[in-house]
């Protein structure tokens, strides 16, 4: 799941990599067309860049590391577009520390659930509740609301199952233990859950899209 420690997990190095996420919630730019390149200097940006070690990052700092570098790295290469052979190849800069994070998480070097969803959200209020009007997507692409939600959808399911998961590992300890009790009990949350976790059952999209 998400972690609000992840908004201040990378290194003052690192920062400079993302402009765009500096502030909390920010859109790279408009949707993927040669726009992005007009209306925010990316393609530029992202060849100037410092090739960064990723040696002194710690496990949260790599995820956020991750997250930041899945974005840069697709919205370069549909910022550059109208230059094939720009959209060719990565810059270094991305292309090696992206690579380098990507295998000491045990990941490709794409983005995926983990870069858009697990670790691209966080409280609004940090000291609320864990729940879906209290979360927000910290990166976007295009800064809309249906792309925000696209992600928050499977933050609701992930936060409702979160019970779910912990019935599991005790259900494990109990068989372990030779817990028929406590097994039972583990198994009826499961099942409960079942029923009750599902996009439908929690939110209502149609009330947060743009149209």
């Amino acid at each position: 799941m998400g972690d609000p420690r992840l908004l201040n997990s990378t290194p003052a190095a690192w920062w400079q990599t993302a402009p765009i996420h500096r502030k909390g919630p920010h859109a790279i730019g408009p949707p993927f067309t040669h726009a992005l390149k007009a209306h925010f200097p990316l393609l530029l940006f992202c060849v100037q860049l410092p090739v960064l070690s990723i040696e002194s990052l710690t496990q949260l700092q790599r995820r956020r590391a991750f997250s930041v570098l899945s974005f840069l790295a697709n919205a370069y290469v549909w910022a550059s577009k109208e230059e094939p052979e720009a959209s060719s190849k990565l810059p270094q800069a991305i292309a090696l520390p992206f690579l380098q994070v990507s295998s000491s998480l045990g990941l490709n070097p794409v983005v995926c659930h983990a870069s858009v969803v697990l670790w691209n959200w966080t409280r609004i209020d940090p000291r609320g509740p864990l729940e879906l009007d209290n979360v927000q997507t910290v990166h976007l692409y295009t800064g809309s609301m249906d792309e925000s939600w696209f992600y928050l959808v499977t933050v609701a399911v992930e936060i409702a199952a979160i019970p779910g998961i912990k019935a599991i590992m005790e259900a494990f300890l109990a068989m372990e233990h030779g817990d028929p009790h406590g097994l039972l009990k583990s198994l009826e949350t499961v099942s409960g859950l079942t029923s009750t976790v599902s996009p439908t059952s929690l939110i209502t999209p149609p009330c947060t899209c743009d149209r």
